[in-house]
């Protein structure tokens, strides 16, 4: 009996573990949109892995040092990040969000205002949630 307990509370554990890193996992995207609204170059290169592939609906491909430059050069402007949608799965020590999202800015003088599908692949590491891939299409 006392084993049967045991295993209980240990898969009671693994399941509340889950929903906490779901929910850090939700609260990185967050930051991250925020982040990119607000060319928070700080906070948004603390959430990017060095590996970074951040792909665009047009299929221009941004490193991790190129969304930071390109943010703080003002070359691609966030003007509204705007969640429609948002899943995320667990694959430990990964996480894939799927999203759809409208998305309003400008890149390098040109306004756009998209509605996006976008996958996310994001990588726990030492306890920080980091997006490594991320790739959007027009809906």
């Amino acid at each position: 009996m006392k084993l049967l307990i045991l295993v209980f509370s240990f898969f009671i554990s693994l399941a509340c573990l889950s929903q906490n890193d779901t929910s850090a996992v939700l609260k990185a995207v967050r930051q991250l949109e925020a982040g990119l609204q607000k060319k928070d170059s700080s906070a948004v290169k603390s959430l990017l892995h060095p590996a970074l592939a951040f792909g665009h609906s047009n299929g221009w491909v941004q490193s991790a040092a190129s969304v930071i430059a390109d943010m703080a050069s003002g070359y691609l402007v966030y003007q509204k990040i705007e969640p429609l949608s948002t899943a995320i799965e667990m694959h430990l020590p990964y996480a894939t969000v799927k999203e759809k999202l409208n998305a309003e800015g400008n890149v390098n003088g040109n306004n756009f205002n998209l509605k996006l599908f976008v996958l996310q692949l994001w990588v726990n590491e030492n306890g920080s949630w980091k997006l490594i891939s991320r790739q959007s299409t027009k809906l």
